[in-house]
């Protein structure tokens, strides 16, 4: 008997100094291209040392829509893996699909919610969760960076970092039009009030504030040639046509404000240095306020795997204080609120991340079209028109809105 005790007590300290002897399990995992697949990287290799679990590298082709589509094949295949990383647009599809394993009854079984941020819509879909929000944006993506130089040398108030603090629509486009200077009267500003993209990964960012969106909750109609959203899009021609106060490079010091993610501060403070003196605010406030935006990514279980609670285990270590602040320590958006709390100020400009960490948000996947399907191309091409002066915004958005609307019906 003591022979037996002396072995089983052999075996587990072991497992404890080798965890090669804890798990021969090996998980399947696809964590996305480029970044995302280098963001994962040091997780998975503590996550081994930690427990002995083995990890198979099964990532399809870079680039999100090859991606995903590659995982399609994959899932029809019979050869997907335990794991994946899926992009906000396209978790709606896989769900649709039934592709995914709902995760609710692991989360209500290890999870405290109270110790995270809201951001856990990024991974819901029709109310179940269907992972983890690892990857992304972060809990407010965007915000307003503000060179104070250039604030200060035209008088003006520089913007605090408090959701409170947000300035509205009006003083917006007269502060954009006051900063943007001409120098030398040749008719091209060396100087620009306000840079952001027109893209739809940008102005989706500028609807919330407004109480604007692009679907219903159902995303069964479309709300976006309502008065609400005419009047951003108006906003924004004026700044880029009515008055050209859009342009100039942000970290070069030729605009006074950015509208920008979350994840340009970490470019942009070795890009400023000490040329300027910068900061953040909260993005600008129109009938609701001051609304940023959820935009983050999953790490999601594939429905079928043979190691359900494996791959959660992962999550857990993915969700971990100790692999948040590892993330957070690297300016990366993480869930955990205490990680997030702890990186909020820097040293070093700008100082103050309160903008990305504060305030109401509304999820980017209620802006996306239904179950994953693509954004028409036409829409967009409207909307570009409005933006740059070629078509009047209540019917430019009018006919962006119609076209949406024969996609939806379509799909019925």
């Amino acid at each position: 008997m003591r022979a037996m005790w002396i072995v089983g007590l052999l075996v587990v300290l072991l497992i404890q100094v080798h965890p090669s002897f804890a798990s021969e399990t090996t998980l399947t995992i696809s964590t996305g291209w480029g970044s995302i697949t280098d963001q994962f990287a040091g997780a998975l290799t503590r996550y081994t040392e930690k427990t002995g679990v083995q990890f198979q590298s099964v990532t399809p082709p870079g680039g999100v829509d090859p991606h995903h589509e590659s995982l399609l094949v994959q899932f029809a295949a019979g050869t997907a893996p335990d794991l994946l990383f899926v992009e906000g647009k396209w978790i709606e599809q896989f769900v649709a699909a039934n592709l995914l394993l709902p995760l609710d009854d692991f989360y209500e079984r290890d999870v405290d919610f109270s110790e995270f941020l809201e951001i856990f819509d990024s991974s819901r879909v029709e109310g179940r969760l269907y992972g983890f929000p690892a990857v992304g944006g972060g809990y407010r993506v965007n915000a307003h960076y503000i060179n104070q130089d250039h604030f200060q040398s035209a008088g003006l108030a520089i913007p605090g970092p408090d959701n409170s603090d947000a300035v509205d629509y009006p003083t917006l486009l007269d502060v954009a039009r006051r900063m943007t200077i001409d120098r030398d009267n040749d008719g091209m500003p060396e100087q620009w009030g306000i840079t952001f993209g027109l893209g739809w990964g940008v102005w989706t960012g500028w609807l919330p504030s407004n109480g604007a969106r692009v679907f219903n909750a159902e995303k069964t109609e479309v709300l976006l040639d309502r008065p609400e959203a005419v009047e951003v899009f108006q906003l924004l021609r004026d700044l880029n046509v009515t008055y050209g106060a859009r342009g100039g490079n942000f970290p070069q010091g030729t605009a006074a404000i950015a509208f920008g993610i979350r994840a340009n501060q970490v470019a942009w403070t070795p890009a400023i240095g000490e040329s300027f003196t910068w900061s953040v605010a909260p993005v600008a406030k129109g009938r609701a306020g001051s609304v940023g935006v959820l935009n983050m990514n999953s790490i999601a279980i594939n429905r079928d795997t043979n190691h359900a609670e494996e791959a959660w285990r992962y999550i857990l270590h993915l969700m971990s204080e100790e692999e948040q602040n590892l993330r957070a320590a690297e300016g990366l958006a993480v869930a955990r609120k205490s990680s997030a709390f702890a990186y909020q100020m820097l040293d070093v400009p700008p100082y103050d991340l309160a903008p990305f960490l504060h305030g109401p948000t509304v999820n980017r996947q209620t802006m996306t079209m239904p179950k994953g399907a693509a954004w028409p191309a036409e829409a967009d091409d409207y909307i570009m028109q409005v933006l740059t002066g070629e078509l009047d915004p209540g019917i430019g958005v009018k006919q962006a809105a119609d076209v949406l609307r024969r996609e939806i019906a379509a799909m019925r």
